[in-house]
């Protein structure tokens, strides 16, 4: 019997959210009761285009290239100007081509970070990412995207973060869209391998946290409507599941609340390891990088997960601080003084300093930040405005409340949450607890594909039921993937103010 495979991806679910849902929503409770239900850990940090990049890789960010939703080519480019990310930034081969190069077709929705959409066996609607605006190609054949005029798949239309009331309006609109769009897709025709984004949790979150955890009605009203209208489609998937079939619900990280944010290169620059050259370009766009003297420079923090990079010879144009001995005695320094940091309540301001070297392996390890500062848990982020208005004032507070009406008041855990069901299924002995790099690899078990070599993820055997968890595996080396076409200036653009709008980056 062929097997098959649906994919039903959770941005942000939250396990301590979800767990509560479980007795209003029946078919969720049915994942958690027949089927195995676990921990899901993300990516270091856990942002969601390096996570949603290894779950559908199976490897880690050294080896698929993604950090972020930049990419900073300053070695090749000759100068310190990020590049959006798109699908031809994954440089390791994402599920599409596995299940394409054997013959497999399969259906990918609203991916995020992928835009150009990859070419498949199948069909493939890009996500996040997608340069707003009419005629853009979003689809994979392009004959699809008609078919999906009119649909909302992202909240970001000029709706801020900020405007409260305009933003729910449009993430509910987006909500209920994904979800009739992904239902659509997957009843058109029969796939081997199924994929959603559902990204509604994630974006919910980020700006109504707080008024989730205070049960706000309106608020919460609108998350138990989107959420039993999923309940609702997830049960028609479990009835039409034959025992061929294995659905997998999986999100890309957790959530939690956000309490403060801490200005990374206003501490940077009180350090001496950050120095402002040019301080005209300070409030503007790109003012950040371009106001910066790289001659003075040895560190810059451009994530709000903490993402600390050196100015490293031979990487960065302008690199200064020599590699080996120097850059480690560097990290060690800017490790311990991020350690002593005191945000003025109990406990550690910094709970971890964790050198890049020991988080990535791979061709593209060098790509990814030096030290990763764990703020709190993720409680504190980092802000970065990449117009570095912070620097005009260099003396301002490190640390500040999480106030302001464009501040997040969710974000980010390293947890997310692992459901399998199907006939194919059954109860681990032990508590599920996976990696996000062991999706893949589990799902091209399933489907009979071969393992890449370079796989950093494990097939979890513990989940499955004989035949299949004896089942031995063939083993493939498979090609990088070839570069595709990246944004033009102006769609680089458009997608930015999205992004802006949706609280991403400044």
């Amino acid at each position: 019997m062929k097997e098959r495979v649906v994919l039903l991806g959770l941005d942000g679910g939250e396990p301590s959210l979800l767990v509560p849902l479980l007795a209003e929503c029946a078919n969720l409770r049915r994942l958690a009761t027949e089927g195995a239900w676990g921990a899901l850990r993300s990516t270091v940090p856990p942002l969601s285009p390096p996570a949603w990049a290894t779950l559908l890789t199976g490897v880690n960010p050294g080896k698929h290239g993604v950090y972020d939703f930049y990419h900073m080519p300053f070695a090749s480019s000759g100068s310190y100007v990020r590049r959006l990310i798109g699908s031809g930034h994954w440089r390791a081969p994402g599920l599409w081509q596995r299940t394409g190069a054997h013959g497999l077709r399969a259906g990918f929705v609203n991916l995020p970070m992928c835009w150009p959409p990859p070419a498949v066996q199948g069909f493939f609607v890009c996500g996040l990412g997608t340069p707003p605006g009419d005629g853009v190609a979003f689809t994979h054949p392009a004959a699809l995207g008609p078919a999906l005029a009119g649909a909302v798949l992202e909240p970001g239309d000029g709706t801020a973060i900020g405007d409260g009331r305009a933003f729910l309006a449009r993430a509910e609109r987006a909500g209920a869209d994904m979800l009739r769009v992904a239902e659509d897709l997957w009843r058109a025709e029969t796939l081997d391998l199924f994929c959603a984004a559902l990204t509604f949790p994630d974006r919910f979150q980020h700006y109504f946290w707080r008024e989730l955890q205070a049960g706000e009605p309106a608020i919460l009203r609108a998350w138990r409507t989107w959420f039993a209208a999923f309940d609702a489609l997830l049960g028609r998937l479990l009835d039409a599941a034959g025992p061929e079939t294995t659905v997998v619900l999986f999100s890309d990280h957790g959530f939690g609340p956000v309490d403060r944010y801490f200005h990374a290169n206003r501490w940077l620059a009180r350090r001496g390891w950050l120095r402002v050259g040019d301080p005209s370009r300070l409030g503007t766009p790109d003012g950040l990088l371009t106001a910066i003297d790289w001659e003075r420079t040895r560190a810059y923090c451009v994530g709000e997960y903490g993402d600390v990079r050196l100015n490293l010879r031979g990487r960065e144009p302008r690199g200064i601080v020599r590699p080996g001995a120097e850059a480690e005695d560097l990290l060690a320094a800017i490790a311990a003084d991020a350690l002593a940091l005191d945000d003025g309540a109990p406990g550690a301001a910094v709970d971890a300093a964790l050198p890049g070297r020991t988080l990535f392996t791979g061709p593209w390890a060098a790509d990814g930040p030096d030290l990763v500062l764990r703020l709190r848990g993720h409680a504190t982020l980092c802000r970065i405005d990449g117009r570095g208005t912070d620097l005009r004032d260099p003396d301002g507070p490190l640390f500040v409340p999480a106030d302001r009406p464009e501040h997040y008041r969710g974000a980010h855990r390293a947890t997310g949450v692992l459901a399998l069901w199907g006939a194919r299924v059954r109860r681990p002995a032990a508590p599920l607890a996976a990696d996000a790099a062991d999706l893949t690899p589990t799902v091209c078990h399933l489907l009979g594909l071969p393992l890449d070599r370079a796989f950093d993820g494990r097939v979890l055997r513990a989940c499955l039921a004989e035949p299949l968890a004896s089942r031995p595996d063939a083993f493939e080396d498979t090609a990088p993937p070839a570069p595709a076409g990246g944004y033009t200036p102006e769609e680089e653009a458009r997608v930015t103010e999205q992004l802006r709008q949706l609280g991403y980056v400044e």
